[in-house]
């Protein structure tokens, strides 16, 4: 009775912990940099999608000043919410020693950590969509068709934060349409015509919307992005390849014997939004990230507390095993974040603060593959970074200039420009960031006299 009254509160204060460690020391990413800008902008094209998390970071940054830190507090805010609320969705419907595990796996995830600590709407997202969740669970139990359009309301909301939100809808109707099937009760029916009628009048609009805001045609294409193994592999590292591990011994338990109804919903959750998304990339015509499915987490976490129900079984030799080679893991992975990938993070920072001090009393022009966060630290103003002209972006062929810099991050560089700049620049600095085996080095180049 006492471990289980501490053990929950000891994992929450190691997952909030880990959040708010080194959150104002590394620099800004790209992604982190044009958030900010557009929270200046909201009306523009892009922000205006899905304008939530755009509009909390202006008005925060109304009473605070435009600051990284706070700008991260506010994420990492809703991620320690989303820990709390992972807890709680599991205990409700698994047990107590479900939510602890699923609680410790989504507290330790790589992913997880990051986008709490990135000034990014995937968290907020990731809450909103924990709470539809939760409201269609809760409504399906106690029969209450208020929880269950509240659930929908919830999903609207989650897709103003980030239109990946989308893939929710897809769980919820599948779920509910299982239901309705298996029980063929009225109330279940009735349940299901409510979350699919108001779907289905809005797919036209909102197919066309988040096609809209995630495909990139040939202009941006990444093909790690199209290619589904990649996708898959990213996801599995991110999530944390023990976790996952546990998540298939849960699936594969339930499956067998599955405890009760809502075991089926952690099952879809884990396995609708990757599996559209796989199937997305097969048609090579989106960019698709892991995150996109970012609330499959949840789903996972709570098969992996399923999962660890069965490992009481093992011999204890290879229980304690499978523990020491866990911790291992993540002892590892969690010493290269918070290490020498400074938070899964190019150092554009120190690159920056390179060049102020080293540049002569007349400027020389700056090329840059991230031009926003350069000018970032460069002084420029937030609102004005996207564009500015004290920073240009990477040109498709390198100009003939009697005097610049050039700054990228090494692995992106082509070797046509690597090799141009070896030979007619110097390598004036480099930032080194290793994520294990991705190299994420901020390179600086100096043409022209020293």
């Amino acid at each position: 009775m006492t471990y289980a009254r501490w053990a929950p509160a000891a994992v929450f204060v190691l997952g909030a912990a880990l959040r708010l460690y080194g959150l104002g020391e590394w620099s800004l990413w790209e992604d982190e940099e044009t958030t900010i800008f557009f929270s200046y902008h909201p009306h523009r094209s892009f922000p205006s999608a899905f304008p939530a998390y755009f509009l909390i970071l202006r008005y925060l940054f109304e009473y605070t000043g435009c600051s990284v830190l706070a700008g991260r507090l506010l994420s990492v805010s809703f991620g320690i919410a989303s820990l709390a609320l992972t807890y709680g969705i599991a205990r409700r419907f698994g047990g107590p020693r479900v939510a602890l595990v699923a609680l410790l796996v989504v507290s330790v995830s790589p992913g997880h950590l990051f986008w709490s600590q990135s000034i990014r709407y995937y968290g907020l997202t990731y809450l909103v969509e924990l709470t539809a969740a939760w409201l269609l669970l809760e409504g399906n139990r106690r029969q209450r068709l208020w929880l269950v359009l509240a659930a929908l309301v919830a999903s609207a909301v989650a897709i103003a934060c980030h239109r990946s939100a989308a893939l929710l809808l897809l769980v919820l109707i599948t779920y509910q349409a299982w239901l309705a099937f298996r029980f063929r009760s009225g109330w279940h029916v009735m349940a299901l015509a409510s979350l699919v009628l108001p779907v289905v009048f809005g797919f036209v609009y909102l197919w066309e919307d988040v096609y809209q805001t995630l495909d990139a045609g040939d202009f941006w294409r990444v093909a790690s992005a199209r290619d589904p193994l990649h996708f898959l592999t990213v996801g599995a590292f991110y999530f944390g390849a023990p976790a996952l591990a546990l998540a298939l011994i849960g699936a594969w338990r339930e499956i067998r014997r599955p405890r009760n109804n809502e075991a089926w919903f952690f099952g879809l959750l884990a396995v609708l939004p990757v599996s559209a998304l796989v199937a997305l990339t097969m048609f090579d015509t989106i960019n698709v990230t892991y995150y996109y499915g970012f609330i499959s987490f949840a789903g996972l976490a709570v098969l992996a507390g399923y999962g660890s129900e069965m490992t009481l079984n093992w011999r204890p030799a290879v229980r304690h095993a499978a523990i020491a080679a866990t911790v291992v893991y993540y002892v590892v992975v969690l010493g290269a974040y918070f290490g020498p990938s400074y938070g899964d993070r190019p150092r554009w920072r120190d690159a920056a603060h390179y060049i102020t001090a080293h540049r002569g009393s007349d400027p020389e022009p700056i090329y840059a593959t991230v031009p926003g966060a350069v000018a970032f630290y460069l002084g420029v103003p937030p609102d004005k970074t996207m564009g500015h002209p004290q920073v240009k972006g990477w040109p498709k062929a390198l100009p003939e200039v009697t005097a610049a810099w050039f700054v990228a991050e090494r692995r992106l560089l082509t070797s046509t420009d690597k090799q141009r700049l070896e030979s007619e620049c110097h390598e004036a600095a480099h930032f080194t960031s290793m994520m294990l085996v991705r190299d994420r080095t901020v390179v600086v180049y100096r043409c022209g006299p020293t």
